[in-house]
């Protein structure tokens, strides 16, 4: 997606972390993706490719019906959002967007 809407990203950086229940029955609590972009980009289509790129996910959207999905974005070293995924309802934990976009 940033690639076709010619987004100058420097460096991307994806690391997935989850979250286990070791308790019996054993589940996998959530899932973390910490993603880290450097690059001459604004903070809105960042958020807007964040969003979009959520939202196109097959692995992303078929865990979600089954399990708490957070992705955590940064730009340039500072934190900008965190999107919050899990069966009940999808929401913007935290945006540093002013005037973010709504959950779609």
């Amino acid at each position: 997606m940033a690639i076709i809407r010619a987004l100058p990203i420097e460096d991307l950086k994806v690391t997935a972390r989850i979250h286990l229940v070791r308790n019996l029955p054993s589940y996998v609590r959530d899932l973390v993706f910490d993603v880290r972009l450097q690059g001459k980009v604004t903070e809105t289509e960042i958020e807007t490719l964040a969003r979009d790129a959520s939202k196109h996910c097959f692995f992303e959207n078929t865990l979600a019906k089954t399990m708490t999905i957070v992705t955590e974005v940064k730009l340039n070293g500072e934190k900008l959002l965190t999107l919050n995924r899990n069966p009940e309802e999808e929401s913007t934990v935290s945006s540093k967007v002013a005037g973010s976009l709504p959950p779609s």
